[in-house]
Parts: C-alpha cells; structure tokens; sequence
C-alpha cells in the first residue's frame, strides 16, 4: 500500500495495485530442457506453483496484472535501469560471491549481473555500475566512491556541457572496477562468470528480468524433450490455456525510457520529465586560495 500513489489502486478494494504476474511462465524449463528434472516433475510443478493473494496467502490460481499496471511499472521507473541510472556512480557490494547458502543472504548474486544486463541493452554500456563481491568492506567502497565523485566534480569543471552519464563513465577510478574474490580474499576474480541463475531465468526469461509482464504465444511441441508424453503436453496445454511466454519479445507495458525525476507528493502525476539542477553535497572541504 506505500506504493499507492505510484501503481494506482483497485477500485473494488482501495487497496494498491499489485505489480506481480506469473502468467505463461513456465518454471523450470530449462532444467527440463537440460534434463535436469523430469517432463512428470515440470508438468506437476507449474501445475501447482499458483500464486499469493492480497494478504501473501497461498492461492492455487497464478498472478495476473492488467497492462495498465505493468504500464505504470516501467513509466514510473519501478523497472530500474530505465530511467537515469547512468547517471549515478554504482558500486554494487553483494557478499558473498555466490549463493552456497541462500538462507544466510537476503541479497540474490544475480541481482547484480540483471543491472549490468540491463545497462548493456539500454545505454550499451555498464560504466556507472561496478560490482564488488566478497571482499573488500563496505568502508572501502564508501573511499572509492568519494574518489569517483570528486573526480566527476572536476571533469564536469573542464566540460561543463557534457551529459551526466558521459562524467560519471570518464570519471570513474581505477579504485572504482570490478572486484570479485572468491572465498572473501585474494586478488580479484573475473566478475563475468556466473554459476546460478534465478527463476525467471530458468523459465526461460532474459538476464536482464525485465518481462514484468511478459506477452503469449501458443505451446510449441519442439520445446519439449521427446521423452514428454502425448498426455503430459495436454496436461500442459491445459496449465496454460492462454499461452506460455514469448520472451523474444519485449515486457507488455515496455517503454524506451521511464520518467525521471518524478515527484509523487501530490495527487498530481507528472507525465513529462522535468530537469532540475543536479545538486552535489560533498564531503571534502575546498581548499583556500
């Protein structure tokens, strides 16, 4: 419900608009696919994965939002990585480097590796972003972050007239690359290679995770291992009536670019982008001439 005045709200309940939808998503696909599970195991799974109601409970039907909602979603900049985020110096600190013990980290490794995807296919670049894993400490990346923005207030000194995300690329530190350790020490380790996956992308989504609503098509025999029966593909037919995900395509509700610098505190929603002056509170004192 905080995010009322963002998603809207249901005229029937008064309660927010949720954004979740899991229609036509095929969870495990590619395990099957890979022969990892078993077409009896996939078709039992996405026959009973339903979804959540309103209060969080278990419902044995899946989520489904309208295209208005996934509209507000990506317009209103809940898709991150759509908007400004070129222009704002990243450094993404996930520890530890994967996820061995799921339970004792709230914060998914693939997390990271979505934003650089995203960055990627939005801007062509990941510039803004570094991820560091394992070690060094928080304390560490706040050093290398005062480094990055003094040298963009320099840059942008000697180029008043340079985009912001043009600075914060030109100016990031050599303290400011990607640094990935395995086991929390030693020397840092290629940050490009990952070992897990999350759901979305094991159904067969993108790596940047962006299909927030993702657009049907009809089931396709050749997608299946030729060990699935006759009576588990109508099973299948069956789970998804409407269709499974064509991934191929972009998110119902997409949009090139979400609005930035939006102010909610009304209840006037800004449609078009306003530009405002870029403040900087900088921690280090000028020194007197």
């Amino acid at each position: 419900d905080d995010l009322k005045n963002i998603l809207g709200t249901d005229p029937k309940t008064g309660a927010a608009l949720r954004p979740l939808d899991n229609v036509g998503v095929q969870y495990g696909l590619r395990a099957l696919q890979s022969d990892r599970i078993s077409p009896a195991e996939f078709v039992a799974l996405n026959r009973g994965v339903g979804g959540v109601d309103l209060d969080g409970n278990f419902m044995t039907q899946r989520e489904a939002m309208s295209s208005y909602e996934a509209h507000r979603i990506f317009a209103d900049s809940l898709v991150g990585e759509y908007g400004a985020i070129n222009q704002a110096p990243m450094i993404d600190q996930t520890i530890p480097l994967t996820d061995d013990i799921p339970t004792v980290d709230i914060h998914d490794q693939i997390r990271p590796y979505e934003i650089r995807a995203r960055l990627n296919a939005n801007y062509g670049d990941h510039d803004s972003q570094a991820i560091w894993s394992g070690a060094p400490l928080p304390s560490t990346a706040i050093l290398a972050a005062e480094k990055w923005l003094t040298a963009i207030d320099k840059l942008q000194a000697h180029y008043p007239y340079r985009a912001r995300g043009w600075l914060v690329a030109h100016a990031r530190p050599i303290a400011a690359a990607d640094q990935c350790r395995v086991g929390g020490a030693g020397a840092p380790a290629e940050c490009s290679v990952l070992s897990h996956s999350g759901p979305r992308q094991m159904a067969g989504g993108p790596m940047t995770e962006d299909v927030v609503k993702c657009r049907l098509r009809p089931l396709r025999r050749s997608d299946y291992p030729s060990a699935m029966t006759s009576a588990q593909f109508r099973a299948l037919k069956h789970i998804f009536p409407t269709g499974v995900c064509a991934y191929h395509r972009h998110s119902v509700g997409w949009v090139a670019h979400s609005h930035t610098w939006v102010s909610f505190g009304d209840q006037t929603l800004y449609r078009d982008p306003v530009v405002v002056p870029y403040p900087l509170v900088r921690s280090e004192v000028p020194a007197k001439s």
